[in-house]
């Protein structure tokens, strides 16, 4: 499903768990999933984004398994 979402460029991250995740984590996993390799973030600045570095700040917070979403 993520990847068929992902192809089309259809990922909504208001939806499901994504409404209990950071704006900051929320930023780095767009970044990441980038269909263009040229603007897609690198693996050297995923260890500098916000989310990686202040991860002592994170809430304690756990997702659950959403089957079936569109």
């Amino acid at each position: 499903m993520l990847l068929s979402r992902l192809n089309e460029a259809k990922v909504n991250f208001d939806e499901g768990n994504w409404k209990h995740v950071s704006n900051e984590a929320k930023d780095l996993v767009k970044k990441m999933l980038n269909l263009d390799p040229r603007h897609r973030i690198s693996s050297s600045n995923i260890l500098k984004h916000p989310w990686i570095t202040n991860i002592d700040n994170l809430p304690d917070f756990k997702l659950s398994i959403q089957d079936g979403e569109n």
